[in-house]
């Protein structure tokens, strides 16, 4: 089974309608809302083969923390945008830039996928914005 979380009802409403095209609403669940909310409803079907994080920035260290608990041993922990538009080494960033509070959730979230403890593996996939890609111990 796979479970998507969409935040805006409007892009759940069009992946809804795609699932059902392709015949998969069976095998596709669509949730809507906060990622903080929905997550811990999914708990209980777990543990998962694979969690793709593409979400909020600033949830993305709480996201790789549910992901670790909820991932099966030699499951995947993937998270996008992992070099924050290039901004991920900088701690030049001008007061109110939008990824200044961006930044120590995504070092947070990296940090815990280069963890030895809880990760195998962990590999910086150098898509345009980066893809970090983690191996469940």
């Amino acid at each position: 089974m796979l479970h998507s979380i969409e935040y805006d009802p409007k892009h759940a409403a069009v992946a809804k309608d795609n699932v059902a095209l392709a015949g998969l609403d069976d095998k596709v669940r669509i949730h809507v809302g906060a990622g903080s909310a929905v997550l811990p409803s999914l708990e209980q079907h777990g543990p998962f083969d694979l969690v793709f994080i593409d979400a909020d920035k600033t949830g993305y260290a709480d996201y790789a923390r549910w992901a670790a608990k909820n991932v099966r041993p030699g499951g995947l922990v993937i998270c996008d945008n992992a070099y924050l538009f290039g901004n991920l080494h900088r701690d030049d960033l001008p007061p109110g830039h939008d990824d200044v509070p961006k930044v120590a959730p995504m070092r947070a979230a990296l940090s815990l996928l280069a963890d030895e403890k809880v990760f195998t593996s962990c590999a910086m996939l150098p898509t345009g914005e980066g893809m970090a890609v983690a191996v469940k111990r």
